[in-house]
């Protein structure tokens, strides 16, 4: 791949078997929002049917109106939920790049009103929400963005994720279907990040040695 961004017919050849491909990171990395606008564009220019969906607030972003990098910072999703890298410039440039090429995106996270309410289990309501989406034309594949748990295909912690919700759930429209899981991994660099001193720009030496 000489440019994530872009379509790329090895990308596609490799994906077109699957109904769903979701993408798992740590938020505030630039590297997978940039993947997934050239999975896309891969699966687009072939004429495949998709749905983008993204983990931001199912109220955060108004996209009847088109919207530029400075309007895009009014939006409750970048302003109004609690900073922990999807309000990242990487997240906003994928945002006015997938509305340039006309992709059909929806935002899968709870609404601004649930903000904080640790009654739910919060999983279980994005596969919900992506299920119910999907209910509407089972024709589209879905490329999904989250974080690099909900798209974890086992429990983690003992705990089911979106992933195996989308798998197991009886009513699931993607029950019994091929779903590509993608965990991002990263080497040394920087990012701005939720850790446990908070939300900042910092420097990481990454998840994967062996590269």
């Amino acid at each position: 791949m000489k440019d994530r961004k872009e379509a790329n017919d090895s990308v596609y050849a490799a994906l077109k078997g699957y109904k769903a491909v979701l993408i798992g990171e740590m938020h505030g990395t630039k590297e997978p929002p940039e993947f997934l606008v050239g999975i896309v564009k891969s699966l687009m220019k072939n004429g495949k049917k998709v749905v983008v969906a993204l983990e931001l607030p199912s109220d955060g972003i108004d996209f009847t109106k088109s919207f530029s990098l400075e309007e895009l910072k009014k939006e409750p999703a970048f302003y109004g939920m609690s900073p922990d890298g999807r309000q990242s410039i990487a997240w906003a440039e994928m945002l006015i790049e997938l509305q340039k090429i006309k992709a059909e995106v929806i935002c899968f996270d709870l609404g601004m009103h649930y903000k904080g309410d640790r009654k739910l289990h919060h999983d279980s309501m994005l596969f919900e929400n992506i299920n119910e989406y999907l209910k509407k034309d089972t024709a589209k594949m879905l490329v999904a963005l989250s974080g690099n748990i909900s798209n974890m295909i086992g429990k983690y912690g003992g705990h089911k994720t979106m992933a195996y919700f989308m798998l197991n759930e009886k009513k699931s429209v993607l029950k019994g279907k091929s779903i590509l899981s993608l965990n991002h991994v990263y080497g040394k660099g920087s990012t701005h990040n939720w850790l446990n001193d908070g939300y900042k720009f910092r420097e990481v030496e990454g998840n994967a040695p062996f590269y």
